[in-house]
């Protein structure tokens, strides 16, 4: 399976109404193309819609029908509540070649969790308006309404309405996406606006000149396996984020309190604000030991699966950002020109992580890489810092990652200590009530705590010290979470950790 065939899948959806169901595709946030015929039987206009990445029914109503009980069988369903950051399909209104292969994926009755068919393009047929008859695919019951997918304009070229012949490899017929863009010529605009902030569809059809999927495989590779590196608290529980505004001052004045605007899932707090359709550069803030560098690993990996170019960079070095992109597409054995660099920058081809602001060396290279986010506004951009140390650059989208509460500290240990978690969350008496609001902090006291003696560290200093010390008790655990070159003396092991805090 291609990056722009799991692309599709995600952008198709099951339509459920009394007595049968079909399937369906966005084409624009929170609206659904499918057959007429799919939603025909809808009570007061109402269905249900299932979508996987959401995993439960989500409340729909029919919009708009262009409907004559023959080759003409459109709707459009619009979602009741929003559903924020869901990709949709790239249409394309030009004529379909014969013998051109397609790709289809929907809610098949043989396949109710859903299945692709591979048909093959036949031609127009005399009918008014024409469909695509298709050949060499079991088409059948319950993919009506799914979108075909032209293998070599990477775009969608119609939609499948009717088989031929249910259980036989006879094919069928299709909507091409001329007559839908007839029928609903709103869908026009509605696609440039979504997909002129949205570069998911067409970075995967944009030819770069290079070839970007061994730099992505190498990404997964690389950050899936320090997925959970010294801080795996988000493997059991998700961190959150919330997003903050400063207030107005004057010099007569103190500065005054910020106020809290949204609060959610730290991941789905980025992806609204920098890969959104109004995207902004976000500034993601925290204490030590919040979780931020780990969640931008997370994210590097979840971007590469879904076909984006994710390029997570250390901000601490004394190299301009340019040449810390450059150095990091070596590191994954992909070479790449300064040239090269701009271009990607220019198309929007890549999604930039930037860890550390707090840690830039000097100011001439905060200077240099405030300059370079104001010459590069549209391009995705995700930057962490400890606390607002080191400034914020001007960006005013700011995300805090929030610390535990009571609430999912007891989760989290109730879960990494399923046996002695409430002899751990007996010990965390309010002077360590702070420390251990931090996930790394907390998963070190986790390791740490010997429910024979039901002691645990008194402060900070000793945590590391006894880690240090229960070290090799560990180590095979541990050995899963650190690379090669932490494996040395204990100064080297208490840097590695605290870098990452």
């Amino acid at each position: 399976m291609t990056p722009l065939e799991e692309l599709l899948q995600q952008c198709t959806v099951k339509i459920t109404v009394p007595g049968g169901w079909g399937t369906g595709f966005f084409v624009a946030p929170g609206l659904i193309l499918t057959c007429a015929h799919v939603v025909r039987k809808a009570v007061d206009s109402q269905v249900t819609i299932f979508y996987p990445a959401w995993q439960q029914p989500l409340s729909a109503i029919v919009k708009a029908k262009a409907d004559d009980g023959k080759t003409l069988d459109l709707a459009l369903v619009e979602l009741s509540e929003p559903l924020s950051e869901h990709p949709c399909v790239l249409l394309d209104a030009e004529p379909v070649a014969t013998g051109q292969a397609l790709y289809g994926y929907g809610y098949l009755e043989s396949y109710t969790n859903a299945a692709p068919v591979r048909p093959v393009n036949e031609g127009l047929t005399g009918d008014t308006p024409p469909l695509l008859k298709l050949q060499g695919a079991q088409i059948e019951k319950g993919i009506s309404g799914a979108a075909l997918l032209n293998l070599k304009s990477g775009k969608v070229c119609g939609m499948v309405k009717e088989t031929r012949a249910a259980g036989f490899d006879l094919g069928g017929g299709a909507i091409p996406t001329r007559v839908i863009l007839e029928q609903f010529p709103e869908l026009r605009s509605l696609q440039q606006a979504f997909h002129g902030g949205d570069k998911r569809w067409a970075n995967l059809i944009t030819q770069p000149g290079i070839d970007f999927k061994p730099y992505r495989e190498a990404v997964i590779c690389h950050y899936f396996q320090q997925r959970y590196l010294y801080t795996p608290t988000d493997a059991l529980l998700p961190l959150e984020a919330r997003s903050v505004e400063r207030q107005a001052q004057d010099d007569r004045q103190k500065q005054q309190p910020e106020k809290t605007v949204e609060q959610f899932p730290v991941l789905e707090g980025l992806r609204k604000y920098a890969l959104g359709n109004q995207r902004e550069h976000v500034l993601l803030a925290g204490r030590p030991g919040s979780g931020k560098s780990t969640t931008l690993r997370q994210l590097a990996v979840s971007l590469a699966e879904e076909g984006q170019v994710p390029v997570l960079v250390q901000l601490k070095g004394d190299r301009p950002v340019h040449e810390l992109i450059r150095a990091e597409f070596r590191r994954r054995k992909q070479q790449a020109t300064p040239e090269q660099i701009d271009e990607w920058l220019l198309a929007e081809r890549l999604v930039l992580l930037l860890d550390g602001v707090n840690e830039i060396p000097n100011n001439d290279l905060r200077i240099l890489l405030a300059q370079f986010r104001e010459d590069n506004p549209t391009v995705p951009m995700i930057f962490t810092t400890r606390d607002l140390l080191g400034g914020d650059l001007g960006i005013s989208r700011r995300l805090e990652m929030k610390p535990l509460s009571e609430r999912q500290m007891r989760e989290f240990v109730g879960k990494y200590l399923p046996e002695h978690g409430e002899q751990l969350l007996g010990q965390l008496r309010d002077r360590l009530r702070e420390l251990a609001e931090m996930p790394l902090l907390l998963k070190l006291l986790c390791d740490v705590f010997d429910p024979e003696t039901n002691q645990i560290p008194q402060n900070r200093g000793e945590l590391f010290r006894q880690f240090d010390r229960d070290y090799k008790r560990i180590k095979k655990e541990i050995d899963m979470f650190l690379s090669p070159r932490i494996s040395g003396n204990s100064n080297q092991r208490f840097f590695s950790i605290w870098h990452f805090l």
